[in-house]
């Protein structure tokens, strides 16, 4: 096991618990690594730099065209918008304080801490497609394929949603846990 619910902070600790059904164990528990987690962020990262180059020649041309306090003004939103961008690897990290991965003897499950908690639930059946994305010190992430249908088009019925465990330190650890539960037979 990654390590035990006592291992979680307080409140997270208890928001686990609240989810876990009275017939289901914890066979895996494990929190991301703040730093590999705000590594997702770095798409983000790279709009933000974007937006900052913007911005630059937003000003610039404003003040060479002579149009206005009114026409700079247009750029205060943008720049919110751009520092929010810059600061989401800082964001990144303090949600993975408030982030849990859990595996229990019937589904995996994902809580996403953040200003509003999210939880993912993922019964066998919906894994798919375990990929292992490891690092030479046996941390890394471990992702899963579930299958989503959705109309595209008004025609065409395209499934996939990737969703998985990032920044993990015991991926070992996961990957026996979800593969062993993908292999559960479909209950009722």
């Amino acid at each position: 096991m990654g390590r035990s619910l006592d291992s979680l902070p307080g409140r997270l600790q208890q928001t686990v618990e609240e989810e876990l059904r009275t017939d289901e164990t914890p066979v895996w528990v494990g929190q991301p690594l703040r730093r590999r987690f705000a590594r997702l962020a770095t798409p983000m990262l790279v709009l933000g730099l974007l937006a900052v180059v913007a911005q630059v020649l937003w000003v610039r041309h404003v003040r060479r065209t002579g149009f206005g306090l009114d026409m700079a003004l247009w750029a205060i939103p943008f720049a919110a918008l751009t520092l929010a961008m810059l600061l989401s690897p800082l964001w990144f990290m303090h949600s993975a304080k408030r982030t849990a991965y859990v595996v229990t003897d019937q589904r995996a499950i994902i809580f996403l801490g953040g200003v509003v908690r999210s939880v993912y639930s993922f019964r066998p059946s919906r894994l798919r497609r375990i990929r292992l994305y490891p690092r030479p010190d046996g941390s890394g992430d471990i992702v899963f394929t579930y299958l989503i249908w959705y109309a595209q088009g008004g025609t065409t019925l395209v499934p996939r949603m990737d969703n998985g465990f990032y920044g993990i330190t015991d991926l070992s650890g996961a990957e026996k846990a979800i593969r062993k539960l993908a292999r559960k037979p479909p209950t009722r």
